[in-house]
């Protein structure tokens, strides 16, 4: 029963820290967001929403294949790899 109630105490607080995360990177960009919008260079609200979650995914996807790059090439995970087949070689 303990192993149960530290694995609830450990999802808690990855929760915690994601939503934390999450309300930092909202804090810290509504104001860019606002700006644009009060700016309107784009005055059609439809193009706006896809431009915007074209930027999000876009930068979401490049920012972790940068940070995955970096941990492949400095091989600080490579204890974690799973082993290939000489057929993948």
């Amino acid at each position: 029963m303990k192993t149960f109630a530290r694995a609830g105490q450990q999802a808690l607080l990855e929760y915690t820290r994601a939503s934390f995360f999450t309300a930092c990177f909202v804090y810290l960009s509504f104001p860019l967001w606002t700006a644009i919008v009060a700016w309107r260079p784009i005055k059609d609200d439809a193009l706006l929403f896809v431009l915007a979650s074209v930027v999000v995914h876009e930068s979401l996807y490049l920012g972790f294949f940068i940070i995955s790059l970096v941990l492949e090439s400095q091989q600080w995970l490579q204890e974690y790899k799973i082993p290939r087949r000489p057929s993948q070689v």
